[in-house]
């Protein structure tokens, strides 16, 4: 294929300490039967061999920096503001293209016939050794309702369309699924096909019931911002999925309170009724969830390093007389209820969480 027929395409990988997987990444990325590829790796400031592997094979590598970021959206947005391709795909490391001729069969004449803004496929789910384990289809971008989305491996957008909307740093693992939502719900033309475009690799210690339960409640405030109906919310199997981690979530934390957003909703109510100055600890994709409950409550929202006018430093708290501390972010409890007692001084019994029964 000649380079001038060819639409440029720039491969994003983001990596930290990933020795063990990162060399097949670049592999699949720079042995493509495709003549123009740009080809960045953001790199979080890795402590291993990772950085030894990027130098082996740096002449292939177009851009790569190695520095501090804020989680794997951060290093993918960085990405995107330094490619300079007509299109943008994200091969993390240790995931790689299903063949050598993936960006030929994608890129070629029968498919640009109309104007497409994004094109995806199929993803093949391999395990550590790169042994096939299963394959998910693509599905129309209307399928998102139902909770199917696009592996970002197997995504191709036009860069333009990514430098204005980049993944939302809010987000721990969601990010990537309110991007697929955003194309759809703009109208962005797409192109699916019918074939795997990526290997995405899942151990079996890849993803942690916590984990699956912070998606969730992610993805279920993400879609409170574009679905109006409670019925259709507690209808999406998002929120069944996160039902069905409850048991062994609830484990986890030794307690009998049920992640169930019918049961949440009753706390939140009976803190309200309970207390009238309520200091919040943290402003979550939860408490926005359910803050209408505390609109006839005296509150105020601290945060330890996101303040603004409206999120108060957290070395201020002890200047509201509160009568509770109500903790709303998920999977830090016990770190941040020893930080308020030993730094801020808070009665612990002050103190309670989303996951707490001392209400």
């Amino acid at each position: 294929m000649q380079q001038n027929k060819c639409p440029k395409v720039t491969v994003v990988t983001v990596t930290y300490n990933a020795e063990k997987y990162l060399e097949q990444t670049i592999k699949s990325v720079i042995e493509q039967d495709y003549p123009n590829i740009e080809y960045i790796i953001i790199d979080g400031a890795s402590t291993d061999g990772t950085i030894d592997i990027i130098k082996q094979y740096e002449e292939h590598i177009d851009y790569w920096i190695s520095e501090p970021d804020r989680g794997i959206y951060d290093a993918m947005n960085k990405g995107i503001d330094v490619a300079t391709a007509e299109w943008i795909n994200f091969m993390n490391a240790g995931d790689s293209f299903a063949s050598n001729n993936i960006l030929k069969d994608i890129f070629n004449k029968k498919t640009f016939e109309k104007d497409f803004d994004v094109l995806y496929g199929g993803v093949k789910i391999v395990d550590e050794n790169y042994n096939y384990k299963e394959y998910i289809s693509a599905k129309p971008m209307s399928e998102i309702w139902k909770g199917s989305y696009c592996n970002h491996q197997s995504l191709f957008v036009k860069t333009s369309i990514m430098k204005k909307n980049k993944f939302n740093l809010d987000y721990k693992l969601a990010a990537e699924k309110e991007l697929f939502i955003k194309l759809y719900v703009n109208k962005y033309s797409y192109k699916i096909f019918d074939f795997p475009i990526s290997n995405f690799i899942i151990s079996d210690n890849s993803f942690s019931t916590k984990h699956k339960i912070i998606d969730s409640i992610e993805m279920l405030y993400i879609l409170t911002k574009y679905i109006n109906s409670e019925e259709k919310i507690l209808n999406h199997n998002h929120y069944k999925r996160l039902v069905s981690y409850t048991p062994k979530f609830s484990a986890s934390y030794n307690n009998n309170l049920s992640i169930d957003l019918n049961i949440l909703y009753d706390f939140a109510k009976e803190i309200s009724k309970k207390y009238n100055k309520i200091a919040i600890y943290g402003n979550s994709k939860l408490f926005k969830m359910i803050k209408h409950i505390f609109v006839n409550n005296e509150i105020k929202i601290y945060d330890k390093f996101n303040h603004n006018e409206s999120i108060n430093a957290l070395n201020n708290i002890n200047k509201f007389n509160f009568e509770v501390v109500f903790i709303t972010v998920l999977g830090r409890e016990e770190e941040i209820i020893k930080d308020l007692i030993d730094t801020y001084k808070v009665e612990k019994s002050k103190i309670i969480s989303i996951l707490s029964t001392n209400q």
